[in-house]
């Protein structure tokens, strides 16, 4: 079975879970920088594992401004 799908709503569904994806990621970053969480994203050294997460988190930004999505325009 074959379904077609509109450019825009596959562009909104990628956004949409990337836009969710970073918000948990900002979650871990804060939770993990305030020793909330002991067990690493990317890393179990502390330092290493929050370098890793924010460059993780710049490059999702990266994607979500070129689908249209301005994460800075919030802050």
């Amino acid at each position: 079975m074959l379904i077609d799908i509109a450019y825009e709503a596959i562009c909104d569904i990628v956004t949409q879970n990337l836009k969710e994806s970073f918000q948990n990621l900002e979650a871990d970053y804060q939770a993990r920088k305030n020793g909330r969480i002991k067990v690493g994203v990317f890393d179990s050294n502390l330092e290493v594992d929050l370098k890793k997460i924010k460059k993780t988190m710049r490059a999702m930004k990266r994607v979500l401004y070129y689908y249209g999505v301005d994460l800075n325009a919030n802050e």
